[in-house]
């Protein structure tokens, strides 16, 4: 056994526990402090389960089965430790940036709190600023990071907001319907090679998570998620797909073309006449931007993006669908935010975008 390089290495895997115990009750004022104590428990234990097969080690030098299985539990341990520092980074840049631009933080933190409500959703979300909108799990099921953009007026891009937060909720989900499986494994059956189906398959993995998260994000905040996407969702390739999926490509979106299809054909289904109209202008203009790109459109777009599997998807995120119709009466009524705080970052995103324009 190399001793001296294990000595070092358990020393500094103790180093970083202990420092990360102290770091973490820095955060006694959050929710999340109490959630660390399990993780905290099961690295003892794994701590311990190294000293056992230590033993093991230096009773049979010359055992390699032996070796592998402590050094095993070494990496264990160290990954273990890895996973709970970045937690803390995370936190570090809530606590940071809750100091340095608390309004936009704070903003954040109600919205979520209101889109947690409306989803039915238990979760905890700590708001950083960085590039663009993002949610990542922290502990669990219960805690998450979202990112948010900087520089930016929060209001117009608040619904993005609840495409991210509905990523939560998929989390919770145990598998996809009956529906999509079935038709899913359909398609892939008639794709005219392996390569084509692991690229079909590659795609969709994902394409099922983004267009859920759309429709969610569009019971949520109805006339105001279609606006704020149709701003968002502009690009120079709105029907690119990618080809030769590998492992690297871990955050696949569906064609832009594909999300906007979704999202204003739920339009026509759930939203009142009242509030389909004022949405025909910037519909308009978008179907400009795609005719642009038109010819970029690659032959298999049509199969990939079947209506069956978009269908299924939509049905999967039907059951979030709780609150539309009384947003839409509170928006057609001309309800003043702050007299509906459940509602009141919902309708303020509405009464933006209707009047904008």
């Amino acid at each position: 056994m190399p001793t001296r390089i294990i000595d070092h290495r358990e020393d500094d895997l103790a180093e970083r526990f202990e420092h990360l115990q102290e770091e973490a009750e820095r955060f006694s004022d959050l929710p999340i402090r109490t959630a660390f104590d399990e993780y905290f428990t099961d690295i003892r234990g794994t701590f311990e389960a190294i000293d056992s097969r230590r033993s093991d080690v230096e009773a049979n030098p010359d055992n390699e089965a032996l070796y592998q299985r402590y050094l095993s539990k070494v990496i264990s341990a160290e990954a273990d430790i890895s996973d709970l520092e970045l937690v803390l980074t995370h936190l570090d840049l809530f606590t940071h940036h809750r100091e340095r631009w608390s309004d936009r933080i704070q903003h954040v933190e109600e919205i979520c709190e209101e889109l947690t409500d409306a989803i039915g959703l238990s979760v905890t979300c700590f708001p950083v600023i960085r590039e663009n909108y993002a949610l990542l799990p922290l502990l669990d099921d219960e805690f998450y990071v979202i990112f948010v953009p900087r520089g930016r007026d929060i209001v117009p891009t608040t619904p993005i907001l609840a495409h991210e937060v509905a990523h939560a909720l998929l989390d919770q989900r145990s598998s996809r319907s009956r529906e999509f499986s079935q038709r899913f494994g359909e398609l892939r059956r008639q794709m005219d090679s392996d390569r084509t189906e692991r690229d079909f398959h590659g795609n969709w993995i994902h394409w099922y998570d983004e267009l859920f998260c759309d429709v969610a994000g569009f019971f949520a905040f109805g006339p105001s998620y279609v606006c704020a996407q149709l701003h968002h969702l502009l690009s120079q390739n709105p029907y690119f797909i990618q080809r030769d999926v590998g492992v690297e490509d871990e955050f696949l979106h569906p064609p832009d073309a594909l999300r906007v299809e979704v999202i204003t054909d739920l339009a026509d289904e759930y939203l009142p006449e009242e509030l389909q109209d004022p949405l025909e202008g910037i519909r308009a203009e978008y179907s400009q931007h795609l005719q642009c790109y038109e010819e970029s459109k690659r032959p298999f777009y049509e199969e990939w993006a079947d209506d069956e599997l978009v269908e299924a998807v939509i049905s999967d995120a039907a059951s979030v669908n709780h609150q539309l119709d009384e947003l839409c009466d509170h928006i057609q009524n001309g309800a003043n935010p702050s007299t509906v705080p459940e509602f009141e970052y919902r309708l303020k995103a509405n009464r933006y975008w209707l009047d904008e324009i």
